[in-house]
């Protein structure tokens, strides 16, 4: 993993693209967290 955050780091735009992909999965845990709040399921009749 560290020689993968060096490589990114390394390239032109590789701080935007750590960012970007932190940005992505607060996002997605965001969602799952809502989701598992706000989700209703029915049971089967």
């Amino acid at each position: 993993m560290a020689e993968m955050f060096d490589a990114f780091r390394s390239s032109p735009f590789g701080t935007w693209l750590i960012g970007f992909v932190a940005l992505g999965l607060v996002a997605f845990g965001t969602y799952s967290l809502l989701e598992a709040i706000y989700r209703r399921v029915e049971p089967e009749s």
